[in-house]
């Protein structure tokens, strides 16, 4: 690859050094001119580097627009997840549009851990929607890092024992999701 050299605030094209990069990756760029005897030298045509450059200008230019909307929708997601959470997701209805039917998740409800600092193992308490298609309860570390997720299937008897033998001594979080939706977190001291 060519590469730059700065020298008294100038930067110019070292095109010695890009040559080893040539020969290996067998690549002829009109460019650079390389020395055809011993008295000739080497040249650079830089008006051949334009297109190039600008090529490379553009096509990182539309990366960055990609990121940038996929950042901003991001951000949306963290807003909306957080509307959730402070409305402590009471009034929240999720709609399967397979089914084309609408859950009242007003009726979903996650207890505290019982018993709560534990050792070994607690058991939660919760409640489910009638006609929910998935639930589970997520673990996760005061950061946010999910630890642990418990789907709840159909034959759900409305506790669940959380074994955390493989955890540290801490404050933990557990979240109630049903149909994707975030009912409640609570906290559990281990």
């Amino acid at each position: 690859m060519p590469s730059l050299q700065k020298k008294k605030n100038i930067y110019r094209f070292c095109s010695t050094g890009s040559r080893s990069h040539r020969k290996k990756l067998n690549y002829n760029f009109s460019g650079i001119h390389t020395p055809q005897n011993d008295k000739d030298l080497y040249a650079s045509s830089y008006s051949n580097f334009v297109v190039p450059l600008v090529k490379a200008v553009q096509q990182l230019s539309k990366q960055n627009d990609s990121l940038k909307n996929e950042l901003e929708s991001m951000h949306n997601d963290i807003a909306q997840l957080k509307s959730v959470v402070l409305k402590g997701g009471s009034n929240i209805s999720s709609t399967d549009n397979s089914a084309s039917k609408t859950i009242s998740l007003s009726s979903a409800t996650i207890y505290q851990n019982v018993p709560n600092p534990f050792s070994n193992a607690s058991t939660i308490k919760l409640q489910l929607p009638s006609g929910y298609t998935n639930a589970s309860i997520i673990i996760t570390e005061n950061n946010g890092k999910i630890l642990k997720t418990v789907a709840l299937n159909e034959s759900y008897s409305g506790n669940v024992k959380v074994e955390t033998s493989s955890l540290s001594a801490g404050a933990y979080q557990y979240s109630l999701i049903v149909d994707g939706r975030m009912v409640d977190t609570k906290q559990m001291l281990l």
